[in-house]
């Protein structure tokens, strides 16, 4: 139950974070087009979208906190994802395939939503 649930919300996790990638790329354009009213309504979006991804972490890190305690396992909160990962995948190897994506997309998606960002500030 506890691994579909944190599945899901990494689902949900990904795509906040593909939106705010294209809402940053909304946000560049209309910096580059200089249009005010464009850049107002982009950073509401971005504000909209960061609070979604900011509940959806709250979600995520409270079951896999419950699931934590399912299993056992003490970790500090950088290495709970990898100590879930070892039971899981011990426990039940497809769950663990069908978690380990999700969890390499959502790296990929905040990856590129954090090089956005940088192309945006000039770094």
């Amino acid at each position: 139950m506890y691994n579909d649930q944190i599945l899901k919300l990494n689902n949900e996790q990904i795509e906040n974070l593909d939106n705010l990638l294209s809402v940053l790329k909304n946000l560049q354009t209309a910096i580059v087009q200089n249009d005010l009213e464009k850049i107002e309504s982009t950073i509401e979006q971005e504000e909209k979208v960061l609070n979604r991804i900011k509940l959806c972490e709250e979600k995520r890190f409270d079951t896999l906190k419950t699931l934590l305690n399912h299993y056992g396992i003490k970790a500090e909160k950088t290495e709970a994802l990898d100590e879930l990962a070892k039971v899981i995948l011990t426990s039940d190897p497809e769950a663990y395939q069908c978690s380990h994506p999700a969890t390499t997309d959502s790296q990929y998606s905040f990856t590129e939503t954090r090089h956005s960002g940088r192309r945006l500030s000039g770094q």
